[in-house]
C-alpha cells in the first residue's frame, strides 16, 4: 500500500499561491464578487514582462540574483547615486557607493521622491516623555536632495490640532526595541505629496503639493507643503479596528495616497466587515464620501494581510503587495490580476517581509545601473 506523503512547507505555500492566483476578483463600484482571473487568459502587458521589482533597497528580476544595497528603504536615481535611510541615518551614496551626505535618525515605513522629483519625504522618530516614561512620536520629513532639512512637524502636534487621542498601547516594533522607549503614542505608516488633480481647484486641501499622511489608530491627515497647518482630517470609515497587543488600530490602513482624480488610493488592512477578516485595494473619494473601487478575493478570506501591504497605481495597472504573498498586478481594462510576483514568501532570498515590493521606473532603473558602471 502505497501512503501519499504531506506537501512539504515550500509545496504548500506554492499551492496557496497558486489559489491566490485562481481565485482573485476585480470589482468595482463597490461589488466585492467579480470575474475570476487566471494568468493565462489575459496577454502581458510589455511593461510586466521582465520588469525590475523593488524590495526596500533589493532590486530583483524574476528568476535573477537580487541586488543589494544599504539601507532598508532606498530610492534609486538616474544618475547613478541613490538615497538609502535605515534606524539610525538617511544618506545619498554616489554611483561609487560614496556617502555624499548623511543625516542621523531613526527613519521608517517610507521614503518617497516629490511629484516634480526634488525633495524627499519620509518618516522618523524622536522620544517624547509621558507620565516618567519614554514613548516614540513619529516625524514628518521634508528634505532636499542636497540632504538640507526643508520642514519638519511631530505627530503630536499634527494630533492635538484635531483632538485625536493618542494611542494607549504599543505592538512591539523596530521603533521600539532600537529606542529603548515603552512604546508609541502614534503610529504613522505613509507620506506623499499630493499630485495635480481634478479637485485642487475647488478645494485649498486638496491643492498640488499639500502632504497626506496616514496613521493606524488616527486617520488620514493633509497638511500644508510646509507641514504647518492641518487642512483636512478624516478617520476612514471603510476600515476596522484590529488589535495588535494592547493597542486598538481603529483606522487600519497603508500606503495612504491621491491619485490624479482626487481619490484617496489605500491599501485596507481589515475591511469593516464584522463578519468576517480580509483585506482589499480601494479607490475613496474623499468629496462624495464613497468609495468608487475595490478589489478583494474571492472568497474574500483569501486575501488578508493583517500588518503592512503597499499599492502603486502606473497607467493601466494597479500593483500591491501582500506582507507574506508577493506582489500582484491588477488591470484596470482586464478587470483581473494580470501577474504575480513572488517574493516575501521566500520565493527570492533575502528579501524583507516587511518591505513592501515596489514596480520601479523601468528607464530608471536602466539608467541607474548604467551610471553606476
Amino acid at each position: 500500500m502505497i501512503q501519499k506523503k504531506a506537501p512539504s512547507g515550500t509545496l504548500f505555500i506554492s499551492m496557496w499561491i497558486l489559489a491566490l492566483i485562481l481565485f482573485f476578483s476585480g470589482c468595482s463600484h463597490k461589488t466585492d464578487i467579480g470575474i475570476l482571473s487566471r494568468q493565462s487568459s489575459f496577454s502581458i502587458p510589455s511593461e510586466l514582462q521582465s520588469p525590475w521589482i523593488q524590495n526596500g533597497c533589493v532590486l530583483f528580476q524574476l528568476r535573477q540574483e537580487p541586488k543589494f544595497y544599504p539601507g532598508n528603504k532606498c530610492i534609486f536615481l538616474s544618475d547613478g547615486s541613490f538615497l538609502s535611510a535605515s534606524y539610525t541615518s538617511l544618506r545619498r551614496f554616489s554611483p561609487a557607493l560614496e556617502v555624499l551626505w548623511e543625516l542621523p535618525g531613526h527613519y521608517h515605513h517610507q521614503l518617497n521622491l516629490s511629484q516634480d522629483g526634488s525633495k524627499i519625504l519620509t518618516l522618523s522618530s524622536d522620544i517624547f516623555s509621558k507620565d516618567k516614561k519614554t514613548f516614540v512620536e513619529d516625524i514628518f520629513l521634508v528634505i532636499s536632495l542636497d540632504g538640507k532639512l526643508l520642514h519638519r512637524r511631530g505627530a503630536l502636534s499634527v494630533l492635538s490640532e484635531k483632538d485625536v487621542p493618542l494611542l494607549a498601547g504599543s505592538p512591539i516594533n523596530s521603533k521600539i526595541v532600537f529606542l529603548k522607549a515603552a512604546g508609541e503614542i502614534s503610529h504613522f505608516n505613509s507620506i506623499y505629496d499630493i499630485p495635480h488633480n481634478l479637485y485642487q481647484n475647488k478645494y485649498a486641501w486638496m491643492k498640488e503639493g499639500n502632504v497626506i499622511v496616514n496613521g493606524n489608530g488616527h486617520g488620514i491627515f493633509i497638511l500644508s507643503p510646509d507641514l504647518s497647518r492641518v487642512l483636512y482630517y478624516l478617520d476612514y470609515p471603510h476600515s476596522m479596528s484590529l488589535s495588535l497587543g494592547s493597542l486598538m488600530l481603529k483606522s487600519n490602513l497603508h500606503d495612504v495616497q491621491v491619485t490624479p482624480e482626487g481619490e484617496f488610493l489605500v491599501f485596507n488592512n481589515r475591511v469593516n466587515d464584522a463578519s468576517s477578516f480580509y483585506s482589499s485595494v480601494e479607490k475613496f473619494d474623499p468629496v462624495k464620501n464613497e468609495i468608487t473601487w475595490r478589489f478583494t478575493a474571492f472568497p474574500k478570506e483569501m486575501f488578508f494581510s493583517p500588518a503592512c501591504g503597499g499599492v502603486q497605481e502606473i497607467g493601466d495597472l494597479i500593483f500591491f503587495s501582500h506582507i507574506t504573498a508577493g506582489g500582484f498586478a491588477y488591470s484596470k481594462k482586464e478587470n483581473a490580476i494580470v501577474k504575480f510576483f513572488p517574493g516575501n514568501n521566500g520565493s527570492v532570498r533575502g528579501l524583507n517581509p516587511t518591505q513592501q515590493l515596489k514596480l520601479p521606473d523601468p528607464k530608471v532603473i536602466q539608467s541607474f545601473f548604467e551610471k553606476q558602471k
